[in-house]
């Protein structure tokens, strides 16, 4: 149950959080294994670096949402929601967001589907159907946050949209949400149908008690802990209690609130105590019972430190399983306290912490805190105090080219560990940073830059890259990495060695066609096509001889039933990045194409979108290494060496190479063969790069490739490098 978080910041300030990413453990990638799409249609999924919608709280507060095939969505927040303070619940595929300031009017007002992010990002920028219920028929129409069209009595009709939500974040800042809503008893989408259960019910009451041994009203998760496909999901407690209808079982409860203790804000998460319960029974989860307490402490001087603490179960049965977790996110004026497991335990659980802290202002070279730690299993009573030093730390040092301005940048290096983890981002503090990592045996390291996010007025990311995974990290390392570096181009997104399910990038299986081919990389970061909201910034067409599967926005990154008897298949990718922070408009224009004849069986551990008989389409790909570009992607004038590097999709080394030709232009109208040297899949291209002047606009690079077995590649960059005064 990993979670990502990539968020943005200003001056020295954390301004970032983000929630998301149960898995629903008994589900995989569409299509599911063994079988085929419907159609034979191309089907676009969201490529793993790049948000795919919007989903707007009814608060006002912007969230990027990636909806995953079969897992729950991948949340980004932004600052002003980080500050103030939130929490998630996630249930196999459905993840809820909930701000502090709607706290009190989620569950007794607000109905959880209004918080749901997947189907808010689904929504868009259109509207969501609400009734109202009013407290009393002579209770004000108006209703904050809401656009009523109809009222008759107590009840009316209206919808919610970003504007209306926007006004009630207004509002919210100045009136708390129970004054705002005191004439309102329910806000709830339409009814939807009931399902059909599968089993015998059983009436369950499910009674929820806060901090101060009152009955609370809030979110609850519930889960058959023996069989979860029996029955788990959410409800709100109304005067503390709610009403399940469930198959008789062992069950858990999961939840949260936030409260005071003396003045102070207090986060109370955690699961309780399984209980197998039958008609008319109860269970209970009691906050009073939250009193462990995981502290971290590092040894450098930090400010602003930012954390994200989650309870994670995982748990299967005989007909089904499911993932769920609880997260809360807050800065250091918040206090945190989670329940300790008492009785049985089934299935897995982990309690994470992950911790942002940044070097105080002025101090050279910044450095940043990124520790993650987590006690597994059973969660024990009293205070922990987790310390990060030389000997569990592995220390990165990052350089960071290719823009004029790292104002709007954010980045942020992930932790993750068997029971997943938060990637807690920060704007960057200049073109150096270090980064101090938690490091050690069953950990994973990654990491990813934004050179531009915005969420206002849209949600708007250009120039991301994202690094893969590296495993078990060695504490007292030093790794330097460079971001950025040009030229930007197509790489197809091998699976690293320590990915649980390694993915093929450019695969066939029983028909189905899948692959992963992101745009605008470097030769160690993947990158993708830039998203302004809700556009992919892309062009794609696939082929299969000479049908066309799909043609239309996005990026290389999807999967199709191939026609029957198919030969070859053939690939088109455009994609553009441009605007203030880059120095010049970069345009990606490659060509692809491949025999199925030349395919050959997967590597050992590489997985298709079916189950047996996975083989390699070996797709052409080219990586670029020239020495002496500055800072913004420019080259000195003088004789340069362009050293090319020939890879072939499921080959250490491509085989096979049988031709190499580059050209270049200046100007970017006039192409000139380069003399091509070396043999293989190693090559040499010798340029002489031109003084800046009238009509030179640049360093664009055409390249062409083609293999023994038919394959082909052409690759055309359009703003490869600058030209350096």
């Amino acid at each position: 149950m990993k979670k990502n978080l990539i968020a943005a910041m200003a001056g020295s300030t954390v301004l970032a959080a983000g929630v998301g990413a149960g898995t629903a453990t008994a589900s995989s990638p569409a299509p599911a294994a063994g079988t085929r799409p419907p159609s034979r249609t191309w089907t676009p999924t969201a490529p793993s670096s790049v948000s795919t919608g919007v989903a707007v709280l009814p608060n006002g507060d912007r969230v990027g949402v990636q909806r995953n095939p079969g897992a729950a969505p991948t949340v980004t927040a932004p600052a002003d929601l980080a500050r103030a303070g939130a929490r998630s619940m996630t249930i196999g595929t459905t993840t809820y967001v909930i701000p502090r300031r709607m706290s009190g009017v989620a569950g007794r007002v607000f109905d959880k589907a209004l918080f749901d992010v997947g189907t808010l990002a689904a929504r868009g920028s259109g509207r969501t159907a609400v009734n109202v219920t009013y407290a009393s028929s002579s209770a004000p129409t108006a209703v904050p946050g809401i656009v009523i069209t109809a009222r008759t009595g107590t009840t009316a009709t209206g919808y919610v949209d970003a504007a209306s939500s926007a006004a009630l974040g207004r509002a919210l800042a100045t009136t708390d949400a129970k004054t705002l809503f005191a004439h309102v008893r329910t806000v709830a989408p339409p009814a939807q149908p009931a399902a059909t259960p599968r089993w015998p019910m059983v009436t369950v009451t499910i009674r929820l008690i806060g901090l101060d041994g009152r009955p609370l009203d809030d979110l609850v998760g519930f889960t058959n802990v023996v069989d979860p496909g029996k029955g788990n999901g959410m409800v709100f407690t109304t005067h503390g209690i709610a009403k399940i209808s469930v198959p008789a079982g062992t069950y858990q409860l999961l939840g949260s609130t936030f409260t005071e203790v003396a003045g102070k804000p207090v986060v109370a998460m955690g699961a309780g105590r399984e209980t197998t319960v039958g008609d008319g029974d109860e269970i209970v989860l009691d906050l009073r019972k939250a009193t462990m307490r995981l502290k971290t402490s590092v040894n450098k001087p930090v400010v602003n430190p930012f954390w994200a603490q989650s309870v994670n179960r995982e748990i299967q049965g005989p007909t089904g399983g499911v993932g769920f977790s609880l997260s809360a996110l807050g800065d250091d004026s918040f206090s945190v306290r989670v329940v300790p497991t008492v009785g049985t335990l089934h299935g897995i659980q982990s309690l994470t912490k992950d911790y942002l802290a940044v070097s105080p202002g002025g101090v050279t070279p910044a450095y940043r805190f990124a520790t993650h730690y987590s006690i597994d299993g059973r969660i024990p009573d009293g205070t922990i105090v987790k310390h990060s030093d030389a000997s569990n730390l592995m220390t990165y040092k990052d350089r960071f080219t290719g823009v004029r301005s790292l104002a709007s940048a954010s980045f942020a290096r992930a932790v993750m560990g068997p029971g997943g983890g938060w990637s807690l981002g920060a704007p960057l503090p200049g073109d150096r940073l270090t980064t101090y990592a938690t490091a050690g045996p069953g950990l994973d390291h990654s990491a990813r830059l934004d050179q531009y996010i915005s969420f206002d007025p849209t949600f708007t990311t250009k120039g991301s890259f994202a690094s893969p995974p590296a495993a078990s990290p060695k504490p007292g390392t030093i790794k330097s990495v460079v971001w950025g570096v040009g030229p930007l181009h197509q790489r197809y997104a091998a699976p690293p060695a320590s990915a649980p399910f390694k993915i093929c990038p450019a695969c066939v299986a029983d028909g189905v066609f899948n692959v992963e081919a992101p745009p605008l990389s470097t030769n160690a970061q993947l990158g993708s096509a830039d998203r302004v909201e809700p556009d992919i910034l892309g062009r794609v067409t696939i082929k299969a001889d000479d049908t066309v599967l799909y043609a239309g926005q996005g990026q290389l990154s999807g999967y199709s039933a191939l026609p029957a008897g198919t030969k070859s298949v053939t690939t088109t990718h455009v994609a553009t990045r441009s605007g203030a922070v880059f120095p010049r408009t970069t345009v990606l224009s490659t060509n692809s194409s491949t025999k199925m004849a030349a395919s050959f069986p997967a590597p050992d551990g590489w997985m298709c979108l079916a189950e047996t008989g996975c083989r390699v389409l070996p797709f052409l790909s080219v990586d670029y290494r020239i020495a002496g570009q500055t800072a913004l992607g420019a080259l000195p004038a003088g004789k340069r060496r362009l050293d090319l590097t020939v890879n072939q999709v499921g080959r250490a080394t491509a085989k096979g190479v049988t031709s190499v030709k580059v050209w270049v232009s200046y100007d970017g109208k006039t192409w000139t063969a380069a003399p091509v040297t070396g043999s293989g899949a190693q090559r040499a291209v010798a340029l002489t790069i031109p003084e800046p002047g009238s009509g030179r606009t640049g360093v664009n690079l055409k390249v062409s490739v083609a293999d023994a077995a038919g394959s082909t590649y052409t690759e055309q960059i359009t703003g490869a490098f600058g030209l350096a005064g």
